[in-house]
Parts: structure tokens; sequence; C-alpha cells
């Protein structure tokens, strides 16, 4: 099983169990307390395969899907407090609540997550593949120095970059009024967090972004756009400039429209999240042509 399928299994049980409690104000009280225990039970099937995806789920998505699991339990417990009479007296229950259901072991799988995080911090990677702290800059990347590893891009303002060759991965963290041109992501995702007024060209298996605002994503992924804590985001078809440029990636499907099958983690209801929007295309911009080795705002790196 891989990334995607294992999101797109995930999404579609937990918009289940969603729509399930937006119904509870149809049900009897025996029908809702029924209905509540299988959400319960629901949650915690979600809860076992993010566990056992452990073996090839990257830590961050490990830890989205835990916290997804536990949002899905809160509300859970906040319709069953809402909606269902509490008894005067009852004798105590060895059945399984919203506020038991995570068990010892995978309590220790997200201990070690949260452990493990510490490596994924930007300023522990290799300086050799990253481009940090840079402000008003032009930046090109050549293809000898991306492929076959990842590359991370952090704390750029008012910077475009030109990532020339395909990684196998990608971490974006605190861009402001950036542009970003890429190659394909050919084998793993692009990861992104704090995300403000940028304009983002890329393609990969999957996409995932957190706390991202006011930004237009022109994109080729294989499963759905990912984003939690977003909003004022916009998402388009990947260039059909860079479609010619860089070719056809095994995945990837250019004439794909899972651009725009976008899940907002924080937006349970069955309507579309408020939080993205498709840009027009009357808005869909042909990407920056890589510019010559001349200007002082331009930096080239050589292998």
């Amino acid at each position: 099983e891989c990334v995607t399928d294992f999101w797109k299994a995930f999404n579609s049980d937990k918009k289940e169990i969603a729509a399930q409690l937006e119904s509870s104000s149809d049900l009897t009280v025996s029908e809702l307390d029924s209905m509540l225990n299988d959400a319960v039970e629901s949650c915690r099937s979600l809860q076992a395969r993010a566990a056992q995806a452990s073996r090839f789920l990257p830590q961050y998505d490990i830890r989205l899907a835990m916290e997804n699991v536990s949002t899905l339990l809160k509300q859970v417990n906040e319709v069953r407090q809402k909606t269902l009479p509490k008894p005067s007296f009852t004798f105590k229950s060895r059945r399984c609540t919203a506020s038991s259901v995570f068990d010892v072991s995978q309590e220790q799988l997200l201990q070690e997550i949260e452990a493990d995080s510490v490596a994924e911090n930007v300023d522990a990677v290799n300086p050799d593949r990253a481009v940090m702290d840079k402000q008003g800059q032009t930046i090109v990347v050549p293809a000898n120095v991306v492929e076959g590893g990842d590359f991370v891009l952090a704390r750029l303002t008012n910077c475009t970059v030109h990532i020339c060759g395909p990684s196998t991965a990608m971490r974006f963290s605190k861009l402001e009024n950036c542009t970003v041109v890429a190659a394909p992501v050919y084998k793993g995702s692009v990861i992104m967090e704090e995300i403000v007024g940028c304009k983002l060209h890329l393609a990969a298996q999957q996409i995932r972004i957190h706390h991202c605002h006011r930004t237009d994503m022109q994109l080729c992924v294989r499963g759905g756009p990912i984003i939690e804590d977003t909003d004022t985001t916009r998402f388009g078809p990947y260039s059909a400039r860079l479609q010619s440029t860089y070719g056809l990636m095994d995945g990837l499907d250019y004439d794909s429209d899972e651009w725009r099958q976008v899940e907002d983690f924080k937006w349970l209801k069955k309507e579309k999240s408020p939080n993205w929007d498709v840009l027009p295309e009357a808005e869909r911009l042909s990407p920056p042509e890589i510019p010559a080795e001349s200007a002082n705002t331009t930096t080239i790196w050589e292998q």
C-alpha cells in the first residue's frame, strides 16, 4: 500500500464517520447511542490502520492521521454530551469510550514520532541540499545538485527559486512572497509549512500543506493535496511549458485533475471547504523563465 492509497482510504472512512455525526439530530436516543458506539469503533479502526502503516508512512503523515482520529473522537464526545441524557446512576462499564480509544502501544508510537521529529527540523538538513535565509534573490538550482535526494527551501522572502532537476522529496518552510518553479518530485512528497503570499509550480506524488495563506499553487499530483490550518489558497494545473520541459514522470498524469481534489483536514462537513478555491483560468500564469547567469540578483549553484 502506498502513501496515496492510504490517504484515499483514510479520508473516505473519515468522511463517513463525519457524515454519521452530522445526521445525529435525526436519530432516536437508542439509534444515537448505537451510532456513537459504532463511530468510536470506526475511529479505533482508523487509528489501527495508521499505526500499521507506520512501516511506510512518513512521520508527518502518521502524526497527521492520529491528530485526525483525535479530532473525530472529540466530536463523538461532543455529540454524546449534547444529545444523550445523562443517567442518574449507572454501574461502571468496561465498554470502550472515545476517551479511552488510544492504547498504550500507539501512545508510545506517537511519543516516538514526536521524539524523531527533531530530525525533521530544517536546520538539521545538509546545507548542500538546501536554500535558506535569502531575501530578494533569484536562485537557480541545477539538476546535478538536486537529483537523487531530498531538497529544502527555508526562510526565504521575496525570492524566485528554480529547481531544475527531479528530487526524491522536498520540504518548504517559512516562505513569504516567493515564486518556486520545480521539476517533478519523482518518488516522494512535497511538505510545506508557513507559506504566505507565494506562487508555486510543483509536481509530486503527494503534496501536504500546513499553515498556508494567500498562495496560488499550480500542481500535478497523484493524490489530492492535503491542507491543514490553511486558508485563501488557490489551486490550478501544472504548467504546460513545464510538462514539456521535464517530460513524463512515473506515477504522474499531467491530464489528471487530482490537483482540485483538495482534502482539508480541519473541515469535516460534506460541502466543500471554504479555505481553498480553484485558480481561475485567466489567472493561471506561465512560470517565469530561468534567467541567464548575469544579474547580481541571480545565484547559480554549482556542484
